[in-house]
């Protein structure tokens, strides 16, 4: 390989690490001492995708130096270039503040950046790799890395959320998800039990135990109800609570309520696998409810000020069911019948 082009390949991806190492330990510094803002949102996000743009075009300008027969004069450009780039996209990541703009908007630009580079990374490693001069034909790896590159730049491109609150409406759906996906897991771990009570499975092998079949069988079917009522719950919240006129503060606080009552329905239903527990059933139970309760705790804090008033700007399409008096008589009877749902399991 020509000795140009390995050190511009070799400082490429040494830009790769540095950057990665910037990225993935964002939490070391405290805003407080970094320099006031000077864009608003909307520049960001357009250095943003224009970065993206670049890396793209670059990265395929990269790939075309390399096809056989390889010109590796016609390389060293468009590596130096992304170089470029990636100082480039974690500056413009940088810009995005958690305090100013949202933690989770924050993470999420963070996060892509983080995919992008490593895709990057593993594009100018495979080149490092590859021995070009002696056998160009036989290794078209690069070809499904310039790929991935670029998938993921799309990716981003295409869904970076315009601003915290979306980021967040995009991480409440797939916690909602989540929740579908167990409910589903608990209905068929339930059928399983009903079977093995009729005496299809555990009946044959181990009769003695048909009582704690039954009693499982009891605990599940309550454990359905309970998160449906969790995931009804998460839908009212995500459908009519997560709006812009709240603090950016407040919304990614009650962000990390939702990925807690996630977690916790997830651990609740891999509880029910065999060997079953009843303790350790409650254990998870217990932190259901607790994350439940931080959810309540923090739309009763929330709801007298910013929550109410956007609960009076809701479209006129909506039904009166839509108002705030009637919306908050909902949640609290919602709470309430998760309350007495983990009560009557315990």
């Amino acid at each position: 390989m020509d000795r140009e082009l390995s050190v511009t390949l070799t400082q490429a991806n040494d830009a790769c690490s540095v950057a990665l190492d910037i990225l993935r330990n964002k939490n070391d510094y405290n805003e407080a001492h970094l320099e006031p803002m000077k864009n608003d949102l909307i520049d960001i996000q357009t250095d943003y995708k224009s970065i993206l743009a670049l890396m793209y075009t670059h990265a395929t300008t990269l790939g075309i130096a390399f096809k056989p027969p390889s010109t590796p004069a016609g390389a060293i450009r468009p590596l130096k270039d992304l170089s470029t780039d990636i100082s480039n996209l974690v500056g413009c990541v940088q810009c995005l503040r958690a305090g100013a703009h949202g933690k989770t908007l924050h993470r999420e630009a963070t996060w892509r950046a983080q995919e992008i580079i490593e895709a990057v990374h593993a594009l100018l490693q495979t080149f490092l790799a590859s021995k070009w001069d002696e056998s160009p034909k036989q290794d078209k790896t690069y070809l499904m890395r310039i790929g991935a590159l670029h998938s993921a730049i799309d990716f981003a491109k295409k869904d970076l959320s315009m601003d915290n609150t979306a980021a967040i409406l995009s991480s409440w759906k797939s916690h909602s998800n989540t929740l579908a996906d167990a409910l589903a897991e608990c209905e068929e771990l339930q059928e399983e039990s009903r079977r093995d009570s009729d005496g299809t499975i555990w009946g044959k092998r181990m009769t003695n135990d048909i009582a704690f079949v039954l009693l499982m069988c009891a605990v599940q079917l309550r454990l359905i109800a309970l998160i449906r009522l969790v995931s009804v719950l998460h839908q009212r919240v995500g459908a009519r609570h997560i709006v812009a006129s709240l603090p950016n503060t407040v919304l990614d606080s009650i962000l990390e309520t939702s990925d807690a009552i996630g977690s916790a329905v997830d651990d609740l239903v891999s509880s029910l696998y065999a060997p079953q527990d009843l303790l350790a059933i409650k254990g998870e139970l217990d932190g259901l409810e607790g994350a439940v309760a931080s959810l309540q705790k923090l739309l009763n804090s929330s709801w007298e000020d910013e929550l109410s008033q956007s609960m009076a700007a809701v479209s006129l399409e909506r039904t009166d069911d839509a108002s705030p008096s009637k919306d908050r008589a909902w949640l609290i009877m919602c709470f309430q019948q998760i309350k007495q749902s983990i009560d009557a399991i315990r």
